[in-house]
């Protein structure tokens, strides 16, 4: 085989990785991370380079990539840890955040050199770190919030989480002597997003289709016209959008202002319906007009927005991105009337740590039935 196909096609492989950032040295490497790194890498440039290739040459020369490509890491790897051990090309991290948490964090750190990173110093709060050379830092939970500042002036953030805080993500988490730390994510890439949203909800709605037309006859037969409902919602940062839902409960004039719906008007169809979810099928329609993400913070009326804005400090931070028909503080139980405080914790959280893993994650989750909270907000 000519020697140019092989360039190539490693060149390509490599473009995957660095375009993924999946060349990024983890605190901890695992194999299993390698092999699904190298595996995506060298399985991407099939569709386009296979026209350039004979017949063929294509499966084997993607299986030699890959067998390269995991080689290479678990060899680079095994002699960056060395390395590590003995003290040399640590780089210097900065701990920010006081008290027990800061020292432990510290401790653990001098006590395995082998994660690669060196505690140069810590501080108290984030104001102290703009001065810092340190390449990587890392934050302790009582300034996570403020761990996006940091991100934006291109500090590597990890977040050292509580083990019973299950408002972050723990994909990529690392442990580093009984100390669990998770990196901030590099922020939501709009445009994959927004590609990843019309793939799979284009299939979505293709499969719900029968479904919702059975039950919008049902409804219809049940409880009469209207079949939809609809209502404005905050959607993102200054964006607003009509959601459509299949109508579960009797119209009340108040729809936009009152927090509990009237619950007890609701039939065993309509309660079936609001209990597994299938009233919001219809949001697929939302996600395919761009007004809405399969994935995100849950939208809210405009009238409830303004008042959480007013009363909770970080709940306009959650509008950063897309609103969407399911969410990480949703899979986590928090829906219908709970904690608005917790919810934009957890939403904030997920935004943080955004990535398509997360979001199929999220899907995966949403698709067992959630019993709905006692005097659920529509």
């Amino acid at each position: 085989m000519p020697g140019w196909p092989t360039a190539g096609y490693t060149a390509a492989a490599l473009a995957v990785l660095a375009a993924g950032r999946l060349t990024r040295t983890r605190l901890r490497p695992h194999i299993a991370t390698r092999l699904a790194g190298a595996v995506i890498a060298a399985w991407s440039p099939v569709v386009l380079l296979s026209p350039w290739l004979a017949p063929g040459a294509v499966l084997p020369l993607a299986v030699r990539v890959c067998v390269a490509l995991v080689a290479f890491r678990l060899v680079a790897d095994t002699v960056l840890r060395s390395l590590h051990r003995g003290g040399r090309l640590l780089e210097p991290a900065l701990v920010i955040g006081g008290g027990v948490a800061g020292h432990e964090l510290v401790a653990a750190l001098r006590r395995h050199p082998e994660s690669g990173l060196r505690p140069a110093r810590r501080v108290g709060d984030v104001g102290a770190a703009w001065s810092s050379p340190a390449r990587a830092v890392l934050c302790c939970p009582a300034v996570e919030h403020e761990a996006r500042r940091l991100r934006e002036h291109g500090f590597d953030v990890w977040l050292a989480v509580a083990p019973d805080d299950r408002a972050v993500p723990r994909l990529g988490a690392e442990k580093i002597g009984g100390v669990v730390l998770v990196p901030l994510g590099a922020g939501t890439h709009e445009v994959t997003k927004r590609v990843f949203d019309l793939v799979v909800g284009t299939a979505l709605l293709m499969l719900a289709a029968p479904v919702l037309v059975v039950l919008a006859a049902l409804v219809a037969y049940r409880t009469g016209p209207p079949v939809l409902f609809s209502q404005v919602r905050v959607t993102g940062q200054g964006r607003r959008a009509r959601i459509l839902k299949l109508r579960t409960l009797p119209v009340h004039a108040d729809a936009d202002t009152r927090w509990a719906v009237p619950v007890e008007g609701c039939g065993r169809l309509c309660r079936w319906l609001r209990e597994t979810h299938l009233d919001e099928l219809t949001q697929l329609i939302n996600v395919l007009r761009g007004e809405l993400s399969l994935v995100g913070p849950r939208p809210e009326r405009p009238y409830f927005v303004r008042r959480f804005e007013t009363a909770l400090p970080h709940y306009r931070d959650r509008q950063r991105m897309p609103a969407g028909i399911t969410g990480w503080a949703q899979v986590n139980g928090l829906h219908g009337d709970t904690s608005i405080a917790e919810r934009a914790r957890f939403d904030n959280a997920y935004i943080d740590h955004w990535s398509l893993r997360l979001d199929v994650l999220i899907l995966l989750r949403t698709l067992g039935p959630r019993r709905l909270p006692r005097g659920g907000a529509r």
